[in-house]
């Protein structure tokens, strides 16, 4: 994200948003695999080369209690007092995780069709009642015979199973007020509900808490007034906006790396709109702030070596975990 008047960026790279490569998307993955073990060392302990295959978005896969907190060894490389015995205790579960662009839940006066999501392989669904209305969030199942509601619509406001018309209201926590089956005088099973999750929109991105109690934080939030955008158009009086999907055919881990890797840049996007210049590819003088490496991220900053030497300011960089990484500072690669 640009401030239009400044010239100065602020980018706000949201790693769990893997979704289709088009503007209208057709399935969102929020994060294209599961870590290998999650009850492992970080990925730069793992063999060179591994790649963690992506799992199926089937219905029926789902993350096991076992897998819900991850231990994570701290390099001996980093600036940080901690020891490289250290560990850093991490629960996958109990996070807000960023499913798609609010702007992308269509209004059902114009599409009918609903969102396919997923995060650690738990298929989700999104869907609005009503034009600009609140997003709902659940996950992609029918109670009834365990059919993917993303392949049913909405229809009167409600979520239609496509299998047997089941409908499903989300102003109401998930209940089932319609079986086109039932007798007129019959009382609809109150188990026959969807199991909700709790979804936010936050600056225009759908947020949704995958732990099983309720959300003890608040969504991410960059600030500087971004909440002000409009949350069906995506657009803001102050900033250009750029945002987009795509699918990656790897852990997030390695997109992680990737995005906070300056020196690929010059040689992987060399002539491409936004990248940089083969021939700008030189050494790049990088700071981790050890003292802020815990479970929820670290901060650190980068410049060239012509940077340096012209005593230009330092790209600032924030991981947030699980999926943000923000950079401010222009220009990158100079």
């Amino acid at each position: 994200q640009k401030a239009s008047k400044t010239m100065k960026s602020s980018v706000q790279l949201l790693l769990s948003l893997i979704g289709a490569c088009t503007i209208g998307i057709h399935r969102c993955n929020a994060w294209a695999a599961i870590p290998q073990s999650l009850t492992a060392v970080s990925s730069s302990t793992q063999p060179k080369g591994k790649v963690v295959p992506s799992p199926s978005f089937h219905k029926d896969f789902r993350l096991h209690e076992s897998t819900s907190e991850a231990t994570t060894t701290i390099s001996a490389a980093t600036t940080s007092a901690k020891k490289p015995s250290d560990t850093l205790h991490y629960n996958w579960k109990n996070q807000w995780y960023a499913l798609t662009y609010a702007n992308y839940i269509p209004n059902p006066s114009k599409s009918a069709e609903v969102t396919p999501a997923s995060v650690f392989g738990e298929p989700l669904v999104l869907w609005r009642s009503k034009d600009n209305g609140a997003v709902h969030c659940a996950n992609d199942v029918c109670p009834h015979r365990s059919a993917a509601l993303s392949e049913g619509r909405v229809r009167d406001g409600k979520l239609e199973c496509y299998y047997h018309g089941w409908q499903y209201d989300g102003t109401k926590s998930g209940e089932c007020n319609s079986i086109p089956q039932l007798e007129k005088d019959a009382t609809i099973p109150k188990k026959a509900c969807l199991k909700m999750r709790e979804c936010r929109v936050v600056e225009g991105i759908v947020w949704a808490w995958m732990g099983d109690e309720a959300a003890t934080t608040d969504p991410p939030k960059q600030g500087d007034g971004l909440d002000e955008m409009d949350p069906i158009t995506g657009k803001h009086k102050d900033y250009v906006i750029n945002d987009f999907q795509i699918d990656l055919p790897y852990d997030h881990s390695y997109l992680v790396e990737n995005l906070i890797d300056p020196a690929h840049i010059p040689i992987s996007h060399d002539a491409t709109s936004g990248g940089g210049k083969r021939e700008n590819a030189q050494a790049y003088e990088m700071i981790l702030d050890g003292s802020s490496m815990s479970p929820t991220g670290f901060t650190g900053r980068y410049r060239t070596a012509t940077q340096r030497e012209k005593d230009d300011p330092f790209i600032e960089v924030t991981y947030e975990a699980p999926g943000i990484i923000r950079q401010k500072g222009m220009p990158r690669g100079k």
